[in-house]
């Protein structure tokens, strides 16, 4: 192995203990000198500074699924526990051999969908495809453009579909109820009343040593009117332990003025598994501000946690963490009191207009988590998501 000790790379803590947090940094691949075709390659990994017996760190360049852009960002899980105020130091090396394989797949059936596995346990899928309430005839409550199932990472499914009491509710999926331009008026929220539709134009989907992920690109039609162009990202961690976190971004640009009516739910919802759904179900909600089942309705929240049983004996579900970019960070939140759903929203309160030529960036972290909620742990991960390490590039001596 050849230490290339000439360039190094600095990652600041801040103000927050870390555990094997993703962090990147923003490059041009010119920057990294003669090293530019083995970060190509895939041989390129990061070796710390000052262990005896250091460990090689895995990287990943994205540069957003263009070979030809030189500029992007370089991928790597800050490995073990940083502590706040501290600063640690790696330096680019270079390996021989084949690079190492990685641990997380994915894959896309064509005409259905996409989906991320770690090994040989399933996290996510994306239906870019239509899914079809019937298989013998059509019904107004098909639907495409959406994730289900999510897998808790004990290997039990967390999300619903095509639930009886209410057949549009669909997995983990974006969506707006009023949504207006010029005359016409969609529902891409209740798609039952014919209003509006997600049709997929493009997806693909690739993976590396540090992440996975999944990008489709989409059309909300009203009738035979586009509405909306969306894009959308989901970058899946190859992170030890039993966390399955993913960052969520969201792309949406209006053809014309595109006015979100006040309502109280809409936005990004989630539709829990069947066995949640009822008002005897037993479920464990928490917020960023301690608020539970019984009280978060309507309430601002910087993370959402929503956990319900699974299997004979265990308990898992999802964190869900906003990030402060979003307009109206934080967002309000729908917690609905009896069916095992939630959504976030940013017109609670008053209408939202996406602007023509000015996109609607929405970016969120998920965490699939065995267990109950844990307010210390989503303490840290929101922090590292609002407030990641901060990378430098330097020239060693």
């Amino acid at each position: 192995m050849q230490a290339l000790a000439a360039l190094l790379l600095i990652v600041s803590a801040g103000d927050y203990d870390r555990v094997d947090t993703p962090v990147s940094i923003a490059l041009n691949l010119a920057e990294l000198g003669p090293y530019r075709t083995a970060i190509e390659a895939g041989r390129l990994t990061l070796i710390e500074k000052g262990p005896k017996e250091p460990v090689p760190i895995q990287v990943q360049w994205d540069n957003g699924g263009n070979p030809k852009e030189s500029t992007g960002r370089l991928f790597f899980i800050l490995p073990g526990r940083t502590p706040k105020g501290t600063t640690r130091t790696f330096a680019l090396s270079m390996r021989g051999g084949t690079p190492s394989a990685a641990p997380l797949r994915a894959n896309v059936v064509e005409g259905k969908h996409a989906e991320v596995a770690h090994g040989k346990s399933p996290i996510l899928r994306y239906n870019f495809g239509l899914m079809t309430q019937f298989a013998d005839k059509p019904s107004k409550f098909d639907r495409a453009c959406y994730f289900h199932p999510l897998w808790a990472p004990c290997g039990e499914i967390i999300t619903g579909d095509f639930h009886p009491n209410h057949l549009h509710h669909r997995g983990l999926w974006f969506a707006w109820v009023k949504a207006k331009a010029g005359s016409r008026n969609a529902n891409f929220w209740e798609i039952q009343q014919g209003r509006g539709k997600m049709v997929n134009k493009a997806v693909r989907a690739g993976c590396g040593p540090v992440f996975a992920d999944l990008a489709a690109g989409n059309e909300w039609m009203c009738g035979t009117k586009v509405l909306l162009t969306e894009m959308l990202l989901a970058r899946v961690y190859a992170l030890p332990g039993g966390l399955r976190v993913f960052d969520l971004t969201d792309r949406q640009e209006a053809h014309e003025d595109l006015e979100l009516g006040k309502i109280h739910y809409g936005g990004l919802g989630f539709r829990g598994r069947d066995e949640w759904d009822g008002k005897k179900a037993t479920l464990d909600v928490l917020t960023s501000e301690g608020k539970t089942r019984k009280d978060s309705n309507a309430t601002n929240a910087r993370w959402v946690d929503y956990t319900g049983p699974l299997g004979k004996d265990g308990w898992g579900g999802m964190l869900l963490i906003e990030h402060p970019s979003n307009p109206r960070y934080p967002n309000r939140v729908r917690i609905h009191p009896s069916m095992c759903f939630f959504s976030t929203t940013l017109c609670q309160t008053k209408p939202y207009t996406i602007k023509q030529g000015a996109p609607l960036v929405l970016r969120y972290r998920l965490v699939l988590h065995d267990g109950r909620p844990d307010k210390a742990l989503a303490e840290r991960l929101a922090a590292d998501f609002a407030s990641p390490p901060k990378v430098a590039l330097q020239r060693g001596r």
